[in-house]
């Protein structure tokens, strides 16, 4: 994809706390993704008619605060991470308030346990072996897929547990019923087509 192409292709953007752990930022990034979707208008069918892509960018705690309180932010904390969703925009006219932000290298500390919400109602397999980013962007597109799936209301919160698993699990998880399944285009740290994300209705 040419620089052109790119900055006129829409990307929901999603920013991280970089002091949160890996499990608890993977479910915060998720959940603030969909419910972002779910509370406001914006272009959301130009980015649903393309491969609804997702930026996930880490930021300090203080600009956290900030971007929390910009038009169009939805905030989500959990038990050990934050993330802010932002609706769809093009490339080309992000905010410099989040495209100033790292990407890569976004690798948080691994928690000890993490349980997530007893009262989910779906579960998003990810795999363990990812870096924080790559797996907040990931869990993002199961529940999303999961939730276009569900036909959810706009008050009807998806209650998403994360639990990261081993490869050979994820291929299990994905063979059950009406699993909702991820495959990544390879263009970062995974092989294409390689499974990256599973979301499975509790």
């Amino acid at each position: 994809m040419s620089r052109d192409d790119r900055s006129t292709t829409w990307v929901q953007p999603i920013v991280v706390d970089a002091r949160g752990t890996h499990t608890a930022t993977v479910q915060a990034a998720a959940l603030a993704s969909v419910r972002c979707w779910q509370s406001q208008d914006g272009p959301w069918q130009s980015w649903l008619a393309g491969p609804f892509t997702k930026t996930v960018r880490r930021a300090k705690p203080s600009q956290v605060d900030a971007l929390a309180k910009e038009p169009g932010a939805t905030c989500v904390t959990t038990d050990g991470g934050r993330a802010v969703g932002f609706p769809p925009v093009q490339y080309g006219n992000m905010p410099r308030t989040v495209s100033r932000l790292q990407v890569s290298g976004t690798n948080l500390a691994r928690d000890a346990v993490f349980a997530g919400d007893p009262a989910s109602r779906v579960i998003v397999a990810v795999r363990a072996d990812l870096t924080t980013g790559k797996a907040c962007a990931q869990a993002a597109h199961a529940l999303f897929a999961w939730a276009l799936l569900a036909d959810l209301a706009p008050d009807d919160d998806p209650l998403a547990a994360v639990s990261l698993v081993s490869a050979q699990m994820i291929d299990r998880i994905a063979a059950l019923r009406h699993a909702v399944v991820i495959r990544d285009k390879g263009l970062t740290e995974v092989d294409p087509n390689t499974l990256t994300a599973v979301a499975v209705t509790r």
